[in-house]
């Protein structure tokens, strides 16, 4: 059962503390470190979750799509801190705040399922796309962050230095596979700045990885 599906048979009682808003094309629908006492659903649009570092390089970690949810895991572990997540267009959002959450789970079983059904999946996917990550070669690495900042619109903020962080490689291992990227007319750098030479190429080579 979808999340959706158990939404259109909450308790009356409860739907009222349901809220539904729209979200603009760039427009936080969760802000980075903010406290978070909130479920979120994901009725229609699109949404990135995303990552900045302390030296402002952010990286793009997942993006959802409709009749799909976030927020649970702050919810039920208040050592984490919430992630930045962004509409990536216009998006309707669905929330309910934690005690009614709470109330649900308590008069429908199948909402517990859903949540720990739901939590469990992003523990594994999460441990084996680091997994998957680690075991890409230098040049396919570099793809991978490429694309991650192009999608995000901030490639040009993007340096050598901050891709060689990401990479997990020193300068010269770096640019020896910038080399190999720009012979095969995927990535070029000139003037201090990256620059995609073919994105139908780049996501191809992003597809390839299957991450």
């Amino acid at each position: 059962m979808s999340i959706l599906q158990l939404v259109s048979r909450i308790p009356k009682d409860l739907s009222n503390y349901v809220v539904e808003r729209t979200y603009r094309r760039g427009e936080h629908i969760i802000y980075p470190q903010e406290q978070n006492n909130t479920f979120y659903i994901l009725k229609e649009g699109e949404a990135e979750v995303r990552y900045t570092s302390y030296d402002g390089v952010t990286k793009m970690l997942f993006r959802y799509e409709g009749d799909t949810c976030f927020g649970e895991l702050e919810i039920f572990n208040n050592k984490i801190e919430p992630l930045e997540i962004v509409a990536v267009r216009e998006s309707l959002v669905l929330s309910i705040e934690k005690d009614h959450l709470i109330q649900w789970m308590k008069r429908d079983f199948s909402v517990t399922e859903f949540l720990m059904s739901q939590l469990s999946e992003k523990l594994i996917d999460s441990s084996e796309r680091v997994l998957r990550l680690s075991l890409l070669s230098i040049k396919e690495r570099i793809v991978y962050h490429i694309y991650t900042h192009l999608t995000m619109g901030v490639l040009g903020d993007l340096t050598k230095a901050d891709l060689c962080q990401l990479v997990g490689v020193p300068i010269r291992s770096l640019n020896r596979s910038l080399v190999e990227c720009k012979e095969d007319g995927l990535i070029g750098y000139g003037k201090k700045r990256f620059s995609v030479l073919s994105v139908d190429k780049l996501e191809e080579a992003v597809e390839d990885l299957q991450l």
